[in-house]
């Protein structure tokens, strides 16, 4: 036992229980020794992980989580010991070419830049959508395509209305399927990779729970959904975070977007890409004659608009606007917009297993504390994002960015802008007065901010070019940065932000 203790596999490959290393304990030759007790205390810290984790893959099961992902790959499905080796820290291109040796599958950049590893991803697949998607093939690639589509979404996986099964066959399916389908998920990775536990709950209760325990316990968990930030994070900058948990899309509070009479309800876990689709349609929907219609267009059209030039497209499928909220990028896209607009966000926690589920309201403009920071508890969910509709007229939004390009790049600086407007009375003439107005940058300060003394200038003051000059004014003296600000440019952003104020007000003349 000291000896075999005292083999270190460079590979990090440790055998636990058996005489020798790389070989299943039946001989093999050891890639160095170490004569100090380094090792010794490393193979302790691997047994008592391994005993915590199957001790939490235990309690979890007890609780009717499954431990073995339902996977199908080229319309077969993945063996369970397969399918067990999927690791939480593991990317889906990495488990096709290692895993299930598909090595022809394209590995471009590595890092998500060029695209190559892009996968197309269906959540419905009915047969219509089957049908649909069939004919795009066959259309695209006549030849060899042909039976794709079918092999691409197994009979097993459609709902149960459309298989073609007796009675019996039925309720024997339906009964198979709620084992694999209607479980949370909870994948831990024993091997020496360490990648940690992934945690999929199907209810917003068992979301909760789970921020609430694994907070409690001192060890954290961190909430994934498209992974845009959480991937960069730890492939680039080395973070671990080994506990992460991924709410399922039956909690439909957290995906939907439902636009009411007087806000657009947007889930936060819903992808940027739905919102935007949502946007599209109130769009054209805005001169159908009906003064909601006419709301909903106005307030839809900025947040479009913004996300255009948000990410790329494959980013904006799978990234979420709860996320970027919580990632509180001093930087980001959406975040001033959705304050200029007085956005405010739904939390909610559960502070015991068998209580109800408890929310409190924050306004955007008062969730960034700081870099980064924002005033969220680790045991709270950003449920979803309510967005106030606009007045029918005499109201206006808009965004703006300046980025080093166009396309896909990260800002320099960002805002956005709204002003409602009422008439007014101004030496013994009508005129129209700033009846409210909200100005929000991102890049000027830590976190996304108000422009305070801008907006001060405003309110309350007849609508007219000197009133912006003196705003203008205002912005300098309340964002002046000296010249070692870090990001640099302190006059360069200093000028876009007074830019986007004057662009703003030329806008609202037009």
């Amino acid at each position: 036992k000291p000896i075999r203790a005292s083999i270190r596999l460079q590979t990090r490959l440790l055998e636990t229980d058996g005489g020798a290393v790389g070989n299943g304990g039946r001989g093999g030759i050891p890639l160095s020794y170490e004569d100090d007790d380094e090792s010794v205390e490393r193979d302790d810290d691997d047994r008592l992980r391994l005993r915590s984790l199957r001790k939490l893959e235990r309690r979890l099961v007890a609780r009717g989580y499954r431990a073995v992902p339902l996977l199908y790959v080229n319309g077969s499905p993945v063996p369970p010991s397969v399918a067990r080796r999927a690791r939480p820290d593991q990317t889906l291109l990495e488990f096709l070419r290692t895993e299930c040796g598909l090595a022809g599958t394209k590995l471009g950049c590595g890092e998500g830049g060029c695209g190559a590893c892009t996968a197309l991803v269906s959540r419905h697949s009915t047969r219509d959508k089957v049908a649909s998607f069939k004919a795009v093939l066959e259309a695209k690639h006549p030849e060899g395509w042909r039976g794709q589509a079918d092999d691409m979404f197994p009979e097993e996986l459609l709902p149960l209305s459309e298989l073609s099964l007796g009675d019996d066959e039925i309720a024997e399916a339906k009964k198979e399927r709620a084992a694999h389908r209607e479980k949370p998920l909870a994948v831990v990775d024993f091997s020496v990779h360490d990648g940690g536990m992934w945690l999929q709950p199907r209810t917003l209760e068992e979301l909760l729970d789970l921020l609430r325990e694994f907070n409690a316990d001192g060890g954290g968990v961190k909430m994934v959904v498209g992974n845009t930030e959480v991937g960069i994070e730890t492939r680039f900058k080395r973070a671990r975070y080994p506990r992460m948990v991924h709410p399922s899309r039956s909690i439909r509070t957290l995906y939907e977007i439902v636009a009411t009479d007087s806000h657009f309800v947007i889930g936060a876990c819903s992808s940027l890409s739905e919102l935007q689709e949502l946007c599209r349609g109130h769009m054209a929907a805005a001169d159908s004659g009906t003064a909601l219609s006419a709301r909903r267009g106005r307030t839809a059209a900025p947040i479009h608009d913004m996300l255009r030039w948000f990410a790329s497209t494959q980013i904006r499928n799978t990234a979420c606007l709860g996320g970027n909220l919580a990632t509180a990028s001093p930087i980001s896209d959406m975040n001033p917009l959705l304050c200029s607009l007085d956005a405010a966000l739904v939390l909610a926690s559960r502070p015991t297993s068998s209580g109800a589920i408890e929310r409190r309201r924050v306004p955007v403009s008062d969730f960034f504390v700081g870099y980064r920071t924002v005033a969220k508890d680790d045991a709270e969910a950003i449920e979803r994002v309510d967005v106030p509709l606009v007045r029918e007229r005499f109201e206006y939004v808009a965004p703006f960015k300046q980025a080093r390009r166009r396309e896909d790049d990260i800002s320099i600086v960002t805002a956005g802008m709204r002003i409602r407007l009422a008439p007014g009375k101004r030496g013994g003439g009508d005129c129209w007065m700033v009846e409210d107005v909200s100005v929000a940058f991102g890049g000027m300060a830590p976190k996304t901010v108000l422009a305070e003394g801008a907006m001060a200038s405003l309110r309350g003051r007849p609508f007219e070019e000197a009133a912006f000059v003196r705003a203008r004014e205002a912005l300098r003296e309340e964002f002046a940065m000296p010249d070692d600000v870090p990001g640099g440019q302190s006059q360069y952003r200093l000028t876009l932000a007074c830019s986007f104020l004057h662009g703003f007000y030329l806008r609202c003349v037009a």
